[in-house]
């Protein structure tokens, strides 16, 4: 009988103090009437971070954008990711695929799109999907993965904003993780984390 080794590799999650913040742009149907956007809806952000045994992170963000008001449509979104490096991005809302321009100033990239769909009345939604990568949410220092997701600053018109982080089992057990996950289900090939806005 063959005895086997195993190489222990640690994990040590820390958020990064980078930000992303989000702008929805509006399109009043009734132009003289003016309020600010916090007025006009709210938002729920569900976020996942599927990093990969290579390092490499699939971020998928499914953003819900409720309208408050009878007479207003959510036309347009843009997003400011700092320190982070993205590529691959993927928009799509319940018509399709969406025309998404990115500019990067110095070291924030703003991703910008224009919705397909256009959805009117009290309490309706438009759902929609981003998609991107990065190299920059795991790095591995010697035997050692650091995982860092970005912060992210919230608006009060966020009703919910949970985000789930995937990572493959053989980077090891966790050493530090901060602030501490609502939930955490591990399973066979992954370790699963979740965080939700308080």
């Amino acid at each position: 009988m063959k005895a086997a080794s195993i190489e222990q590799k640690n994990i040590n999650f820390i958020l990064l103090i980078a930000s992303i913040t989000s702008i929805i742009s509006v399109f009043l149907l009734a132009p003289q009437r003016y309020t600010f956007a916090s007025d006009q809806f709210d938002t729920e952000y569900d976020v996942l971070y599927d990093i990969k045994p290579s390092g490499e992170t699939q971020i998928t963000q499914n953003i819900k954008i409720i309208n408050k008001l009878p007479d207003v449509v959510a036309t347009s979104y843009s997003l400011n990711i700092n320190k982070m490096n993205i590529y691959d991005i993927v928009g799509k809302d319940e018509e399709g695929n969406l025309e998404i321009q990115t500019e990067k100033v110095g070291e924030t990239i703003k991703i910008s799109t224009k919705f397909n769909s256009q959805i009117i009345g009290t309490g309706r939604s438009l759902d929609w999907v981003l998609n991107y990568k990065s190299k920059d949410i795991a790095t591995k220092v010697g035997d050692i993965w650091n995982i860092s997701i970005p912060k992210v600053e919230t608006l009060d018109t966020t009703k919910n904003y949970r985000v789930t982080l995937k990572i493959p089992i053989e980077f090891g057990p966790e050493i530090y993780v901060s602030p501490k996950p609502s939930k955490k289900n591990p399973t066979n090939t992954f370790y699963e984390l979740e965080f939700t806005k308080d």
